[in-house]
């Protein structure tokens, strides 16, 4: 008969709890939560950086960082430009050519790495609208494999590409 009672308990604290939830909430098993310039920051212990999230009917379950939610927080929306760009030959032993094609003119930005991340080179380059070919010399770099990140913004701001290569240096 106990269990009988408890049972009814926990159903009737189950429905109680989904009538009253408005806003989302966390669940922390191991840390806190802090009051920092009027936004709250939830943290915990022993997180993983890898994000997952699971979303059933009436609840969104996520594993890692934890980040506020505030209103009156906004951006200004940009425009992802749909452009296209290449970059060939890949493999290569010398240079990489970057060709691009955007129908505004704007700045390219482009910034090699290595495969831990460290920033090798950068560069940049004003490009009027239509086609376009730029090159980096890595023929003095090692051999391996490296990130070409192609930044490119237009001149009103409103529009931006990005897009991450990976190229593949042969001696």
């Amino acid at each position: 008969m106990k269990r009988q009672y408890v049972l009814m308990f926990f159903l009737f604290l189950t429905i109680l709890a989904r009538a009253q939830m408005v806003k989302p909430f966390v669940v922390n098993s191991a840390g806190g939560s802090a009051t920092v310039g009027g936004n709250v920051y939830d943290w915990s212990f022993a997180e993983m950086v890898m994000i997952s999230t699971s979303v059933g009917t009436n609840m969104i379950v996520t594993a890692g960082l934890m980040q506020p939610i505030d209103p009156n927080v906004g951006t200004e929306e940009l425009v992802q430009m749909s452009e296209t760009v290449k970059v060939f030959p890949n493999p290569t032993s010398g240079a990489v050519n970057i060709e691009t094609a955007f129908s505004q003119e704007g700045t390219l930005n482009f910034q090699l790495f290595d495969i831990s991340g460290r920033l090798l080179e950068r560069g940049e380059k004003e490009l009027d609208s239509g086609t376009s070919l730029t090159d980096m010399d890595i023929s003095q770099k090692p051999a391996g494999d490296y990130l070409l990140r192609i930044n490119f913004s237009s001149g009103t701001g409103k529009g931006i590409f990005q897009k991450t290569f990976k190229i593949q240096k042969l001696n």
